[in-house]
């Protein structure tokens, strides 16, 4: 396996887990980074983050709505 086939592979999982973590927030109600609107590329970074910090959660049976409450209108 090459390089340009180790970074393609990660570039497909990124565009996955943003992808996952889109419908994870549009079902929990969340459409919008919270606070001031800001550039999509901020918006983008700033939900990564969250969702890797979701990732090192353990949060068992607490449903969305109750993490997801600050975004919520």
């Amino acid at each position: 396996m090459t390089d340009s086939h180790i970074a393609g592979g990660r570039a497909r999982a990124a565009a996955s887990a943003d992808e996952d973590l889109a419908a994870l927030l549009r079902a929990a109600g969340i459409d919008h980074p919270p606070g001031d609107p800001k550039p999509a590329a901020e918006a983008r970074a700033m939900f990564r983050r969250c969702a890797e910090r979701l990732a090192r959660l353990d949060l068992g049976d607490t449903p969305p709505a109750t993490v997801f409450a600050p975004w919520q209108r």
